[in-house]
């Protein structure tokens, strides 16, 4: 198992030990010796995960990729005290958990690279048009293989 899978399983147990949750969403919050924080959750009635990356540079949700079963949108975490903006990953119904869990473990050990905080819009904008592009080349192969038939 991945350190990523290894947080959302805990949660996971969390979730399943409180019978009544106190909120929609159970996180955990990591915090990198760059300075990144990763807010990993879940939600507590539909067990869809979540990601929140913080970002020093003003983001916007338009500058990344979209692709099938995943929402990216720009949030901030006042629970947390903070005011910094976060790129929010969520999984969309009908995707994947393993794959989404995959994908946030990219994301964390990309920036857990990253030697200053700063960094952190450059890399999340690189690992998305990552799997942009090996989506892509998927839906090609495919649609290939479909042609030949």
């Amino acid at each position: 198992m991945s350190f990523t899978a290894d947080i959302y399983k805990e949660i996971c147990t969390d979730i399943a030990k409180n019978s009544r949750p106190n909120s929609v969403y159970a996180m955990r919050m990591l915090k990198l010796s760059n300075g990144i924080n990763i807010a990993f959750s879940i939600n507590t009635l539909t067990y869809m995960r979540g990601a929140f990356f913080s970002v020093d540079a003003k983001a916007t949700a338009n500058q990344f990729p979209r692709w099938k079963g995943v929402d990216i949108v720009i949030a901030k975490l006042p629970a947390y005290g903070t005011d910094q903006e976060y790129v929010n990953v969520m999984q969309l119904p009908g995707s994947a958990t393993d794959i989404f869990e995959i994908v946030i473990e990219n994301l964390r050990s990309e920036l857990e690279k990253c030697s200053v905080a700063e960094d952190s819009f450059a890399v999340i904008a690189a690992v998305f048009h990552g799997w942009l592009l090996l989506s892509d080349s998927k839906k090609r192969k495919r649609t290939g293989r479909w042609l030949c038939l």
